[in-house]
Formats: C-alpha cells, sequence, structure tokens
C-alpha cells in the first residue's frame, strides 16, 4: 500500500476553512527526480511499514501530546484519534486540560462537535475536502494517489542539511487548497519534513511546518515519536504516547451525542 502515516500532529487542532495559500507556502523550482513517484513511495513503505503490520490493522488509538515552554510554564495540547475500519474516524483535541475541539468522520461525512453543549454542524463543501484529506492521512494502508488528485516528485538541496532530498507535492481536487509538500530523506527514505497551510475560521492561513527529528519502532511499525512543529513561527514539540494496534472500539464511539439544552 502506498499510504502515509501519521506525520501531520494536530492538523485539526483548528476549524479548517479554504482559501487561497498565495505567498505563504513558497515552492522554488526543484531539479527533476532520478526515481519515479511510485518508485519512492515503495521504497517509503519497505521502509516504514514493511511486515504490512500497519496496513492491515483494523482499528487503532493514538494519543499525542504538544508542548510548548514559555516564560508562563509549559502549554500543553493533546490530541487523541479513534480509528476503526471501513471509514470511521474521531478527533478530541484538549489545550491545558480542556477539550476544544471535537472531529467526527463516518462514511464520507464529515461534523465539527462542539465539547461545551455537543451540538453537531455537518461539515460540506471545501471544509469538508480539508477534513476528508486529514482523515484520509490518518487512514491505515490509504493508497498515496487516492488521498491526493497529483503527486508530483522532484529534488531540491535542503539548506539546512547541505544535502539533496527528494520532494513530494501533493495537491487535493480544488486548487485554492495549498498541496501538501513532503520532504524525503534518500537514504532511509523517511519522511523529514511536511509543509501546508492551515486555514482558521476567520479566514486567516498560517503557514504549517512539521519537522520528524525522531523515529522508531512502535509495534513493528516505524514513526515520528519526536516532531518539531512549526506554525506562525512558534514551535511546540509533540510526541507520541500511546499508540494501541486493533483495539475494541465500539461503534457507538462515532455517534453525534444528544445536544445539551444549554
Amino acid at each position: 500500500m502506498k499510504k502515509l502515516l501519521l506525520v501531520l500532529p494536530l492538523l485539526a487542532l483548528l476549524s479548517l476553512l479554504c482559501g487561497c495559500y498565495g505567498d505563504l507556502l513558497l515552492l522554488e523550482e526543484g531539479m527533476p527526480a532520478d526515481i519515479t513517484v511510485d518508485e519512492l513511495l515503495k521504497k517509503m513503505d519497505r521502509a516504514t511499514d514493511p511486515q504490512k503490520v500497519y496496513a492491515n490493522i483494523k482499528s487503532y488509538y493514538m494519543k499525542q501530546v504538544l508542548t510548548n515552554a514559555n516564560i508562563n510554564g509549559s502549554d500543553e495540547s493533546i490530541s487523541e484519534i479513534y480509528w476503526k475500519a471501513p471509514g470511521y474516524l474521531k478527533q478530541i483535541s484538549s489545550r491545558n486540560g480542556e477539550v476544544i475541539n471535537i472531529i467526527i468522520s463516518r462514511n464520507g461525512r464529515f461534523w465539527y462537535v462542539n465539547p461545551k453543549n455537543k451540538k453537531s454542524r455537518e461539515v460540506k463543501g471545501k471544509d469538508a475536502l480539508l477534513i476528508k484529506t486529514f482523515t484520509d492521512i490518518a487512514t491505515p494502508g490509504m493508497d498515496f494517489k487516492k488521498i491526493f488528485h497529483k503527486v508530483d516528485i522532484d529534488q531540491i538541496l535542503d539548506p539546512e542539511k547541505n544535502r539533496k532530498v527528494y520532494r513530494l507535492i501533493c495537491r487535493v481536487n480544488n486548487p485554492e487548497i495549498a498541496p501538501y509538500v513532503f520532504y524525503i530523506e534518500p537514504k532511509t527514505w523517511l519522511t523529514d519534513r511536511c509543509e501546508t497551510i492551515l486555514y482558521g475560521p476567520d479566514g486567516s492561513q498560517r503557514l504549517y511546518v512539521s519537522d520528524s527529528e525522531e523515529y522508531e519502532i512502535i509495534n513493528g511499525v516505524r514513526m515520528p515519536k519526536k516532531t518539531l512543529v512549526t506554525v506562525d513561527g512558534k514551535t511546540e514539540t509533540a510526541k507520541i504516547v500511546e499508540f494501541k494496534f486493533n483495539p475494541d472500539i465500539p461503534e457507538s464511539t462515532f455517534d453525534l451525542e444528544k445536544p445539551w439544552n444549554h
């Protein structure tokens, strides 16, 4: 399977809206790659999931913690993802112990849930495309080319490490939505960095960059345990603290709760 492992920590923390991405994500012209997209994806697959453990699971639970040290102490954000085949996903995002966002994906439909009163709002149109992309990225065994409308490959010189890396530029089927850009290390075939744009409910746009610093074997799968996440120039550290394969997740986990009256 040509898949993406979970390399986008807390991507759905914000309510996502669509818009033009302007000059935030600047893609300089690269050099022609010496391998094809399919060849690169196969190498990435073998590097991350050689025994097809992740690709063949039927459910999982993952918890990521994002910390940001500042002069007032340390802020902590948590993302919990419940996924169950064939098409169920629930993400619960919290900050400093308070739930701030719930997203539910169920059989191609998507909802935002207000964590305070449990009222839900179905997401459609361009917003739904953004959440669908996030859901597909979080789905084991999802074919890379089915997630994105178009995938291009080239090579560029990484100025920080002074070496050539492969770059996958992945576009959804809407020109107003920024691409997802993945930088792949040619020696390990692992993702070094991902860049895209986050869209806020007020129409704002923010550059999102995640740098994977540590990979380790989790349940037989090589995954980034530590990632530096930078949004608007502010960097936080994301870590996977829990990852269970094939837990018993009832389908009721993905039900929309009855709203409170207040």
